[in-house]
């Protein structure tokens, strides 16, 4: 999704998403079941806010053309990631029944996929703003149209979490999604009035209002049941809905935070905005990076502690794929880079 306003790149917007794919890499590296549960409880549906935060309502443009575009940043994507981390994995796995992989790409990919099980996410993403495009058509009342699609989200979770029924590519996942680009569309709404402004203008209230929601999330995450969007695993559907937006809300604010304290030319400013651009190379890598540095970790005079091993492999695997969108990043064909997402 691109983190941009019009022509102009929103640095707090691009800081928030990496962040959030930055603490995706940490889950997948793994520090245990409480930074797990903890992680779970909102850092995809940042993703989400964001999309819904940025979303243009463009009703001189079809809705077929709309849906076109989003295919090709979205579903390109997919299939190129998916293509090369199976490759790898036909390589390390030596398993014999080669197609399972193929055909979970093609049905219930949110399990089973060949090394890099993130990219559920694309054809969420992808579903959820097909289903919120034709909806904004349809529903004319930004209102009626707020309280519509929030309600099926809602109603979505319920049923997930109580009756475990799913649908294949995340047809069932999408539907929750678009709850978060609603509400991310909100926001926005709310970012320009004269209250936002003025808090954002108070780098100390703005940053002890980060702080204070940061510690409601980590205290509520341990409140609710494991929760889990991939799975259909919420909860108490409530309290998942709250805890989800308090914490988005928290990264949201700090992200705001360190964007007014910090000059264009900060080293771990730049840096940030620059994974938050080329987070699509970040979420299609990340899993094979890690697997790589995993293995290579196993030789056992290296500490085993959960903690050492993976702070070691989340930088080395962080700065490989920083390393990876930086080499993307100089290939001038639009065309190719768009198959990477960027």
């Amino acid at each position: 999704m691109d983190t941009s306003k019009g022509n102009k790149r929103i640095d707090s917007v691009d800081i928030l998403r990496a962040l959030g794919i930055l603490i995706m890499v940490m889950g997948h590296v793994g520090f245990g079941g409480v930074f797990d549960r903890y992680i779970h409880s909102f850092h995809m549906p940042v993703f989400f806010l964001i999309s819904g935060y940025l979303y243009v309502s463009k009703p001189e443009v079809g809705v077929g053309t709309q849906i076109l575009k989003r295919a090709q940043r979205l579903l390109i994507p997919y299939v190129f990631y998916a293509i090369i981390n199976y490759l790898f994995w036909l390589v390390l796995s030596h398993n014999s029944e080669w197609y399972v992989p193929l055909v979970r790409l093609v049905t219930y990919n949110t399990e089973g996929l060949p090394i890099s099980g993130a990219l559920w996410f694309l054809t969420a993403m992808f579903l959820a703003e097909v289903y919120y495009i034709i909806l904004d058509r349809i529903i004319k009342s930004s209102i009626a149209r707020t309280i519509i699609v929030i309600s099926i989200a809602v109603i979505a979770s319920f049923l997930q979490t109580n009756t475990g029924f799913r649908l294949p590519l995340t047809i069932d996942n999408a539907v929750v999604c678009m709850g978060f680009l609603e509400i991310g569309r909100a926001l926005k709404k709310i970012d320009g009035s004269k209250f936002a402004t003025a808090i954002k203008s108070k780098k100390s209230v703005l940053l002890l209002f980060g702080l204070l929601l940061l510690v409601g999330n980590a205290a509520l995450s341990f409140v609710n049941d494991y929760v889990n969007i991939k799975s259909g695993w919420f909860g108490f559907v409530p309290l998942f809905w709250i805890n989800a937006l308090i914490g988005s809300a928290a990264y949201l604010v700090m992200a705001i935070w360190f964007d007014s304290i910090t000059e264009e030319s900060n080293i771990i400013k730049k840096m940030l905005v620059n994974i938050g651009r080329k987070s699509m190379i970040f979420l299609g890598f990340n899993q094979l990076v890690i697997l790589l540095f995993s293995k290579a970790y196993a030789l056992p005079e290296l500490p085993q502690n959960i903690y050492i091993k993976g702070a070691v492999i989340f930088i080395a695997t962080t700065a490989t794929l920083y390393l990876i969108s930086f080499l993307v990043g100089l290939i001038k064909s639009k065309s190719i880079k768009r198959i990477f997402g960027v």
